[in-house]
């Protein structure tokens, strides 16, 4: 289903794709699915929340290492 239209940055897709899981997991839990498929409707929704998080920013510069006359904590 997230393959047929990724969401990505588009709140509308991503909004039309909750819907459909809602639908689903209605359907599902109307006709007495198995617990397996009950799971696999939550795990797409976990992964479409997982989908809407900003993709995190590259490092623009590496940190400095201690030098050997650094202070360690330990």
């Amino acid at each position: 289903m997230l393959a047929e239209e990724p969401p990505g940055r588009d709140r509308a897709a991503a909004e039309r794709a909750a819907e459909r899981l809602d639908r689903l997991e209605y359907a599902a839990r109307w006709d007495g699915a198995a617990p397996e498929t009950l799971a696999a409707i939550a795990g797409a929704r976990m992964l479409l929340g997982l989908s809407d998080y900003p993709v995190p920013r590259l490092l623009r510069f590496a940190p400095r290492r201690p030098g050997a006359d650094a202070r360690s904590p330990h």
